[in-house]
């Protein structure tokens, strides 16, 4: 919320990929509320891509790029910042520069004028949103070595001396 309504942005998501590329939204807003889920597919999958696929962040511009521009017109999209989601977890586990998510705002308003503060200030939230799901992550696998642990560990007590028995 804080992002979209800082860049006076009219979209923005926190995407994950997956191992086979495919991508899930985990959080989309636009200013003051969540997006449905149609309105979470009405953005740029090429800058996603781009973003993922090369681990860079896009910053599209209609008078720029051409990359896109017929899809993102019929969107309204006008300008679009996309920045990489590269946690050490995920570095650690692929060596390659793809990126596990991305962090996506557009703006679809022509009187928003988009410069390179904006972008800036993406690839700073990115950089943190990919610090929260890094320790995220680490928490999940960290829990989930616990319960290995305790699903093998046995706990033997002392069987009962004879005396015991003969009470019964």
């Amino acid at each position: 919320d804080e992002l979209v309504e800082l860049l006076e942005a009219d979209r923005g998501l926190i995407l994950l990929c997956g191992r086979d590329g495919a991508t899930r939204v985990v959080n989309a807003r636009a200013r003051g509320r969540a997006l449905n889920a149609y309105e979470r597919e009405e953005i740029s999958k090429t800058i996603i891509h781009q973003v993922q696929w090369s681990g860079n962040s896009v910053f599209w511009e209609p008078e720029v790029e051409t990359i896109g521009t017929e899809s993102m017109a019929a969107l309204g999209i006008l300008s679009a910042i996309a920045a990489p989601l590269q946690t050490l977890w995920h570095r650690a586990e692929d060596q390659s520069a793809r990126a596990c998510g991305a962090l996506y705002v557009d703006f679809r308003d022509y009187r928003k004028n988009i410069g390179d503060d904006h972008r800036e200030l993406v690839e700073a939230a990115a950089a943190m949103v990919a610090v929260v799901l890094d320790q995220s992550q680490r928490l999940e696998a960290s829990e989930a070595r616990l319960r290995d642990r305790e699903a093998r560990d046995v706990t033997v007590e002392a069987a009962p001396t004879l005396d015991e028995l003969l009470v019964y």
